[in-house]
């Protein structure tokens, strides 16, 4: 969700537009925590289920597929690749400059090559995954709607955490926050990181935390790094790891969700959603810190 690069999830695309970066900001460091987390979720979860007692409560359900695995997964690489594609070779050369005109708003084209990557890769997948599957849905425009309520929600939800974010940016109380915030870190790859953590935990989201922090602090934190010497790329990665981490406290509703469609409670389960969801994140983003610090972004 937030370490691997080309991934279309929300909170690897809100900080483009802050940074002027794409999806596969700082790549190298984001395969390190990506790789970090999957070794460490999967050791963890396979040394607790050889230590499990008792019988299984899991039903397996096996159904025949109605599409080979590979042709089912086909939409994901093709998304990950045309963004890739889109965003290092065909829209860079492309002559944007219109863009910077009153008439199209004065917008550096920079600014809006990693929006538009993701938007026509991700268009290209959808249509893909609709071709492929067409066959097999037996009700097409129950479920190109059901796809669009879908849609709906982390679109609202992050618009109007947004605009929460706003408000917050105009009380008094608010400067003393940043004040202290900045306070804690030693630089802005630091301070940011600390920023996007608490406000994530604070509202139990991932995109909620750092719609806030970046609508608040954002343009603020990238004059900062460039005053620092500190890659915009590096910003990014950072600021995306950050907001994977303590959102996945008790209070956030995907654990709430998860727990109560398993039937299970905090105290039985989320020890190991700690573990899993909110530790090795954490650890993984202070190795991409330190590792940033040290040699930069790559």
């Amino acid at each position: 969700m937030t370490a691997l690069p080309g991934t279309p999830a929300i909170q690897n695309a809100i900080p483009m537009a802050y940074f002027g970066t794409t999806l596969f900001a700082a790549p190298g460091l984001g395969m390190i925590a990506g790789s970090i987390m999957l070794a460490g979720g999967l050791t963890w979860l396979n040394w607790r289920g050889a230590r499990a007692e008792g019988p299984s409560d899991i039903v397996t359900r096996q159904t025949a597929p109605k599409l080979p695995l590979i042709v089912a997964a086909l939409p994901i690489p093709v998304a990950v690749g045309l963004n890739l594609l889109l965003s290092t070779s065909v829209l860079p050369a492309t002559d944007l400059s219109y863009l910077r005109s009153a008439a199209w708003g004065a917008t550096e084209p920079q600014a809006l090559i990693g929006l538009w990557s993701i938007m026509i890769s991700l268009t290209v997948a959808i249509l893909l995954a609709l071709g492929l599957g067409w066959r097999g849905l037996t009700s097409p425009r129950r479920a190109l709607t059901k796809g669009a309520e879908a849609a709906l929600l982390p679109l609202f939800n992050t618009a109007a955490l947004v605009g929460f974010g706003s408000v917050i940016a105009n009380l008094p109380a608010f400067d003393q926050i940043a004040a202290t915030v900045d306070d804690l870190g030693g630089n802005a790859l630091v301070s940011l990181a600390i920023a996007a953590s608490l406000l994530a935990g604070l509202t139990g989201s991932a995109s909620g935390g750092m719609s806030i922090a970046l609508a608040t602090l954002g343009d603020d934190y990238a004059l900062r790094a460039q005053g620092e010497g500190i890659s915009p790329d590096l910003m990014h990665r950072v600021v995306s790891l950050s907001t994977g981490g303590l959102d996945a406290l008790p209070h956030n509703g995907a654990v709430i969700t998860l727990l109560s469609i398993a039937g299970l409670s905090h105290r039985k389960a989320y020890p190991d959603i700690f573990v899993v969801a909110v530790l090795i994140p954490l650890l993984a983003l202070v190795v991409v810190i330190a590792m940033g610090l040290a040699f930069g972004s790559f």
